[in-house]
């Protein structure tokens, strides 16, 4: 019994029980996923995904390799043909499994942001002794990663491609952020840090490319390492970061994969300039309801444009607040916002110059999900510390409150709207999975199947020649 004691009072000491509830959220998070996967019930391939089983096919016959499709024109990467083929080849394209273990890199995501948290908020003297904030951060944080907003990218048999993207971005920040403040002080970790940059950009991310670079050079750029190994690591990952973008532009010039089509352009729609500062500020208010969600709870145009304008003025506090801590901000949750803002610029320009509301589609949601979380983790660690004029950073936390509560009544209508939604979504899927069985015939089986002509029969008929998906 004294063993036993003993051993609780040493895991009381070093804190160990402070990170089992992140692990509970992590579950409580994965089991409601789960549970709700079991009523959707994705098991057909639609979208990219029939153009990306046509490069299996390729591949098997011995026509094309499937290196050869790295240039899929707005993405030039090998992640999403990867998981499609891996998936042909070893699970007879089980739609339903790939897209359940979307779960593992979420949930993976979630505590390794709540760790940094509780690493950068811990040591605050102010929340040292009461971790309570942390455990709050982690909570938004995983409500947020698991939002049912991004119903459509659960959907996706590669939905689980973006979001190990997402996690792999991540742990790569994280690995730069500690060789920058030297705690990574090992050559050999150093070098495969420097390594694993160019094989990242190159081949994981696609046309995150930008915005995930920018950002990166953003961070080590404000960084200010304090030894000699940190400070030439810091020169290196600049020069390999600039090569690796360059590589990527260039890349246009290889031979595009086949079926990838034209740009973007709607019928109907017109392109407009003035649309595009529209769609970026609606793009805010998406991180706290999903676009249909808002549509059928009647939230208007303006109310929308009010909440996007609100966040987009906390962020100009917390920005002003922020140059107080000079070499203190962090590394993780800035690369973050960063990455938010420029995606979200980036969909602006692409998609809201045509309709200002897409940049609030289901699709989007997994880019900038992580914004507000970030938000608030900078306005916390801005509350706590001393460099910060109390009075200033009250009135950010006070600013933080009502967009708190917009987040939670966002998104539990959006997860209340979704969850009543996924039987009728799963009808569409099991209609998908007839004009599979019964091949693509005419052009309403080409809308069901939501692709181009061509990929929609090829990727029906590959299905069938294999025995994949439905024919398994």
């Amino acid at each position: 019994m004294e063993f036993f004691l003993s051993g609780v009072k040493v895991v009381m000491a070093r804190k160990y029980w402070q990170h089992i509830a992140f692990l509970m959220f992590g579950a409580a998070a994965l089991l409601f996923f789960y549970s709700y996967m079991h009523r959707l019930h994705p098991d057909v391939a639609y979208m990219d995904s029939l153009r990306l089983l046509g490069y299996f096919d390729d591949s098997e016959t011995g026509k094309k390799s499937i290196f050869s499709t790295w240039n899929q024109g707005q993405h030039r990467w090998y992640i999403g043909q990867f998981f499609v083929y891996l998936n042909a080849k070893f699970f007879d394209y089980n739609i339903y499994l790939s897209a359940l273990s979307s779960g593992f890199p979420i949930v993976v995501t979630g505590l390794l942001l709540s760790y940094e948290q509780f690493r950068t908020i811990s040591k605050i003297e102010k929340f040292e002794k009461s971790p309570a904030i942390v455990y709050f951060l982690s909570f938004v944080t995983f409500v947020s990663l698991f939002s049912l907003a991004n119903w459509e990218i659960y959907s996706l048999d590669v939905g689980a491609a973006l979001f190990l993207k997402n996690c792999l971005v991540l742990l790569y920040w994280m690995g730069v952020d500690r060789a920058l403040r030297n705690e990574i002080s090992s050559p050999v970790l150093n070098g495969i840090l420097l390594f694993f940059t160019p094989i990242l950009l190159l081949f994981f991310v696609g046309g995150w490319v930008y915005a995930i670079t920018i950002s990166t050079m953003c961070c080590v750029l404000l960084s200010r390492p304090s030894t000699d190994a940190a400070k030439a690591f810091k020169k290196r990952l600049l020069l390999l970061l600039v090569l690796s973008l360059a590589c990527y532009v260039l890349g246009k010039y290889f031979p595009v994969a086949a079926g990838i089509g034209g740009g973007y352009a709607p019928p109907g729609l017109v392109f407009k300039f003035s649309n595009i500062l529209e769609s970026f500020v609606l793009g805010f208010s998406s991180i706290f309801i999903g676009g249909e969600t808002a549509v059928e709870i009647k939230i208007s145009i303006a109310v929308l444009f009010s909440i996007g304008v609100f966040c987009v003025l906390a962020l100009v506090f917390l920005l002003v607040n922020l140059f107080n801590l000079r070499d203190r901000i962090p590394f993780i949750p800035v690369a973050l916002i960063l990455y938010s803002l420029l995606t979200l610029a980036a969909i602006s320009i692409a998609r809201g110059g045509f309709d200002p509301v897409a940049i609030m589609s289901s699709r989007y949601y997994m880019d900038f999900s992580l914004f507000f979380v970030s938000l608030l983790w900078l306005s916390i660690i801005v509350f706590g510390n001393n460099g910060v004029k109390f009075a200033s950073a009250k009135v950010l936390m006070l600013m933080m409150l009502p967009l708190l509560i917009i987040f939670f009544v966002g998104q539990f209508y959006t997860g209340l709207g979704e969850w009543k939604k996924a039987p009728y979504r799963n009808a569409y899927f099991q209609e998908a999975v007839n004009v599979t069985l019964g091949g693509v015939k005419n052009s309403n089986d080409v809308a069901i199947l939501q692709s181009d002509d061509y990929s929609a029969r090829n990727g029906v008929e590959v299905q069938r020649k294999y025995g994949l998906g439905p024919f398994a």
